[in-house]
């Protein structure tokens, strides 16, 4: 039996730059057309939970108050196996379709690990992500946060990272252009023995198809943080990192469909930017530095 995350939601002026699902947990991020559904399994095992964060790494959200975390409080329990599911029923006619969120972990590496599955035969069968040939590209992680299972051998994301991570979970579309669903499910998998880690925190996810990829040259460290997430205009941008910070050489704001809408020339690493000009809609904001570049997710409504 499942229990269905449906939040009372805003509306705001649909997007015009293309099919654009998100899930922010807070209730006030999309219209009830083009929000994720998120499906947790309501077994007794079941750790994954809707609400404020309270535990010494997880202490906030990404946005808002809520996340979507294994507890809110208390640390996740040995021999535990919890999931979430959501479903895409959508055919992807065009480019690429990306899975995005926010996260955090902090899981005793390789005794504990998240793993991220789909399911083509509505939840028969389930592929790991992590080694599936057919995902195009999968990156905003450490790749030191990634392991195998010690005895399962399943793999998936592993140890800890305190800081937010922007992760991109890439398929070419032509992949499932004859496909009338495709179901991911994001699992917690303990052993025997409780660490007393905090777990798998995330926030802010979102479904689209875009022309827009960041294959080659994104920053191997999350650098910016641009917020508020959803404006009328006004947005702040700060850099996140004190040691070696970056030398910005542009900021670009792009549609999701890869049109570069605008550029911006700012004079230091901390700026403030007006996007009232622009029609509402989700955007990319790209932000190019000598160390690569971060991408932060803007929402202009009016």
């Amino acid at each position: 039996m499942k229990a269905v995350i449906l939040f009372t939601l805003i509306a705001f002026t649909q997007c015009i730059h293309g099919q654009y699902w998100t899930q922010y947990f807070d209730g006030n991020d999309t219209i009830q057309s083009q929000s994720i559904l998120i499906q947790l399994d309501t077994s007794v095992n079941n750790i994954w939970q809707v609400g404020p964060p309270q535990k010494n790494i997880f202490d906030g959200a990404y946005s808002g108050s809520n996340v979507l975390v294994t507890d809110t409080i208390n640390s996740i329990p040995d021999s535990n196996f919890s999931y979430f599911e959501f479903t895409y029923d959508h055919h992807v006619l065009w480019g690429i379709l990306a899975i995005q969120w926010a996260q955090k972990i902090d899981l005793d590496s390789s005794k504990e690990i998240g793993i991220i599955e789909y399911s083509l035969d509505t939840g028969n069968t389930w592929i790991n992500v992590f080694s599936d040939p057919m995902v195009y590209n999968f990156y905003g992680y450490q790749s030191s946060n990634v392991a195998n299972h010690h005895i399962s051998g399943n793999q998936g994301f592993s140890g800890t990272d305190s800081s937010w991570r922007d992760i991109w979970l890439c398929f070419d579309g032509s992949y499932f252009q004859t496909q009338d669903t495709v179901t991911f499910r994001f699992s917690i998998e303990t052993d025997s023995i409780t660490h007393g880690s905090e777990g798998w925190m995330i926030d802010n996810m979102s479904i689209h198809e875009t022309w827009f990829h960041t294959l080659i040259e994104n920053s191997k460290e999350f650098s910016f943080k641009a917020f508020p997430t959803t404006t009328s205009g006004p947005i702040k941008v700060v850099c996140l990192k004190n040691e070696d910070p970056p030398t910005i050489k542009s900021v670009e704001l792009y549609s999701l469909e890869g049109k570069l809408v605008a550029q911006f020339r700012p004079e230091s690493n901390n700026f403030d930017l007006d996007l009232s000009p622009y029609f509402a809609g989700h955007y990319k904001l790209k932000i190019v530095t000598d160390q690569g570049f971060d991408l932060c997710d803007i929402i202009i409504q009016h």
